[in-house]
């Protein structure tokens, strides 16, 4: 396991659990809007259970939503990572990718994908989120909610009233990880931001490993 996958790694809260009903409010929505944020990225994974952590992350990540596409833009290597909600397509450029060439992948599972909102577990799971009150981050008010999923574990977000996440933390037994907003602005990127640059050759390494399903 390399540390890249601690960015596809599912973490665990163990906050006090108050009722929805203590808070007198409707959920904050499911989708998020389009928006550019900042995260502060943080991980750390192991090979399997019992081993201690091997690996470890700490990243600054710029993500641009738009129109059912991700952008992330990491710092700590230039890697660019584009995502499609709806074909499940990535794809890669930047980093350590051969130069003018960009990779394309298909997730086998439909992924968390946090940063368009907690809509995916929302369909996902039976129950309604466990509300943790709520905290500020960024600057903005957020809400916290606790998902408890089959399929994506027990992922927290703390999402605004206009459904940005400002902060997921999920965890498994051999992977955590927390992204965090340092800044937000709320205006629509702009579209060519979500296109591979001019002149790029497209190849198809394999499909994307089946990994627990975060991102």
């Amino acid at each position: 396991m390399s540390p890249s996958t601690a960015y596809r790694a599912l973490v665990l809260s163990g906050l006090l659990v108050l009722a929805p009903a203590a808070y007198g409010e409707k959920l904050p929505p499911k989708e998020a809007p389009a928006y550019s944020a900042v995260y502060h990225a943080t991980s750390r994974s192991k090979d399997k259970v019992g081993d201690p952590w091997q690996y470890e992350t700490d990243d600054m990540v710029t993500i641009a939503v738009l129109n059912k596409q991700s952008r992330w833009d990491h710092k700590s290597d230039g890697t660019t990572r584009i995502n499609d909600s709806v074909s499940r397509y990535t794809t890669t450029f930047g980093g350590k990718v051969p130069p003018n060439t960009a990779y394309r992948t298909r997730a086998q599972f439909v992924a968390i994908g946090w940063e368009f909102g907690y809509v995916n577990v929302a369909k996902a799971t039976d129950s309604e989120p466990e509300v943790l009150g709520t905290m500020t981050v960024a600057g903005q008010p957020c809400t916290r909610l606790r998902y408890t999923s089959e399929q994506y574990g027990t992922p927290e977000f703390c999402v605004t009233k206009s459904g940005i996440v400002l902060r997921f933390v999920n965890a498994s037994s051999t992977a955590e990880a927390t992204y965090e907003a340092t800044s937000v602005d709320e205006k629509a990127p702009d579209a060519n931001r979500f296109t591979t640059p001019f002149g790029y050759k497209f190849e198809e390494p394999g499909q994307a490993r089946r990994l627990q399903p975060i991102l």
